[in-house]
């Protein structure tokens, strides 16, 4: 009597193809039990169902990730030792990501163990199977940021062979395949997340020992407890918070200080300067407010692209990454005004005259007239 098995699902590049056939018809010739424990440990089914897609993708909506120990999936910075994605406890921003499906070219093979026929020549029983190329969509997604300003993908560090860390991937491609991953439906309804170094989606470690609300995010050797996501609907902050008052527009805005005059970058000089507004300065008084974690932002010349930070003496200084000195608190004045405030005590101020139309940005102990800045729209 046959018997009938039917096995789904592992994926392999095009190129792969003829050596696998041959692999299988030598085995038949051979070894049935050989042929056998080759499907059951080559093929590996991780193809999801239709309304397994559905469900992880959310029709492209923004989501959030939670794993194992209720910490979420979050962009913060500045980066920590170079990191910035991170396991934390539950906010309000920066923890909303998208899940999107790829097409990478690659396939799925449909292997059929069709039954057992007698072969004379061998003197037993040979396996009857068919290979056959089913859907080409790819079953490989990406985690994509929903920062406003330069978004990214969540990649794993293949190059980092120790802690396999988590990082920041601008491109998703064969070529750069660190941020492809193949996601997995666990059966208590979590997901997990498989790199193509063979490693899982992490929140496992802690940073400190005394900071327990605080994990690093790596790739792991198995899928355990701690390589289980759980996806809930990211909701906006309702009624809408300063901050995304601050982001509206991508964060564009020109600053106009107390006296009239306007936040300027005059590169190359190593001071920042406030400027009468002038037609032909236009891209120099054009920043962009980027949130940096839940409630920090830096502000950063759309000419030049560096960052304004809190320097020695207090003067605002030009930087070209933003950390700890570029780190500001926005504050929203009952006039409506914005007041920028340092992790180093100080207020973006524009007080101190320089000459007849130009004054000096530092940062000042108190907000008062001269730390409050109007901020204008720009959509250039």
């Amino acid at each position: 009597m046959f018997q009938f098995t039917t096995f789904y699902c592992f994926h392999l590049p095009l190129s792969s193809l003829p050596s696998l056939i041959l692999a299988f018809i030598r085995l038949a010739m051979r070894s049935l039990y050989l042929l056998v424990l080759l499907l059951f440990t080559v093929v590996v089914c991780t193809a999801l169902t239709p309304a397994e897609w559905e469900e992880l993708l959310a029709n492209g909506t923004r989501q959030r990730l939670r794993s194992f120990n209720w910490l979420y999936l979050t962009d913060d910075r500045p980066a920590i030792y170079g990191l910035n994605i991170w396991a934390l406890p539950k906010q309000d921003y920066l923890q909303d990501w998208t899940i999107e499906r790829l097409n990478d070219n690659e396939w799925i093979a449909e292997t059929t163990f069709v039954g057992f026929e007698w072969f004379p020549l061998l003197g037993h029983d040979k396996a009857v199977c068919s290979i056959s190329k089913s859907s080409s969509n790819s079953h490989q997604v990406v985690i994509k940021s929903n920062r406003v300003a330069g978004n990214f993908f969540i990649a794993h560090n293949m190059e980092d062979e120790k802690y396999n860390y988590a990082k920041e991937a601008r491109v998703a491609n064969n070529q750069q395949p660190s941020a492809i991953l193949t996601p997995v439906k666990n059966p208590n309804g979590s997901w997990s997340f498989k790199s193509r170094g063979n490693k899982w989606l992490s929140g496992h470690a802690y940073y400190e020992y005394y900071d327990p609300k605080r994990y690093y995010v790596n790739f792991q050797p198995a899928n355990m407890n701690c390589e289980h996501w759980f996806l809930e609907p990211y909701t906006p902050p309702s009624p809408p918070t300063i901050m995304d008052e601050l982001l509206a527009n991508g964060g564009k805005r020109q600053f106009k200080s107390y006296n009239g005059m306007y936040l300027t970058d005059d590169h190359p000089s190593s001071y920042i300067w406030a400027f009468a507004k002038d037609g032909t300065m236009n891209t120099k008084q054009d920043w962009t407010i980027v949130q940096m974690n839940n409630n920090k932002v830096a502000i950063k010349s759309n000419d030049h692209g560096f960052f304004i930070g809190h320097g020695g003496g207090g003067w605002a200084k030009p930087a070209v990454v933003p950390d700890e000195w570029e780190m500001l608190t926005p504050v929203k004045n009952d006039d409506g005004t914005w007041s920028f405030h340092s992790r180093w005590n100080g207020w973006l101020s524009a007080h101190t005259l320089y000459e007849r139309d130009r004054y000096y940005v530092n940062f000042e102990t108190n907000n008062w007239r001269c730390e409050r800045w109007k901020l204008e729209m720009y959509l250039s």
